[in-house]
């Protein structure tokens, strides 16, 4: 990076989970910029929802069927619908708040869905904790999530 970067309660780094941890049952929020209904075209202002993270069990007995959903990926979203990322979200991040350190931690990443919103139907993540050891290895140690400050700069040469 040729200029450092300011970080700001709006502008903060992403953090990585712990391995192994089982984030089903709890909510998550994911962010994009993609279409806001099936039909829909894609935003120019940043959507967010928050959805709750499906167990393995869960995402295998919905309407894709168990052979769909394998152990990289896992559901997040509501049995109903009405809310889920859509086409054009692919490959934005789906994170919680750790309450243990205050960071923000990217559990998933946009994947597949069959439509967008419809029941039984829910989002598809790809389970960041699955690549942890990959991602490592490719930031070489370059990488260090800690609390919100303020004063923080990055820069990398």
């Amino acid at each position: 990076m040729d200029n450092p970067v300011d970080f700001t309660t709006t502008v903060q780094p992403a953090c990585l989970p712990k391995k192994g941890f089982d984030y089903s049952g709890k909510d998550a929020v994911v962010a994009g910029w993609g279409r806001t209904g099936e039909n829909a075209l894609t935003s120019n202002t940043l959507q967010k929802v928050t959805l709750p993270v499906w167990t393995q069990e869960q995402c295998r007995n919905s309407d894709y069927g168990e052979r769909k959903i394998s152990e990289n990926m896992f559901c997040a979203g509501f049995p109903a619908g009405k809310q889920d990322s859509c086409r054009g979200d692919s490959g934005g991040p789906l994170h919680m708040n750790n309450i243990k350190n205050g960071v923000m931690e990217i559990i998933g990443l946009v994947s597949w869905g069959r439509g967008c919103a419809r029941p039984n139907l829910p989002g598809i993540y790809t389970k960041v904790t699955n690549y942890l050891d990959w991602v490592n290895v490719a930031l070489d140690g370059e990488c260090l999530c800690h609390p919100l400050n303020q004063n923080m700069k990055l820069r990398r040469s």
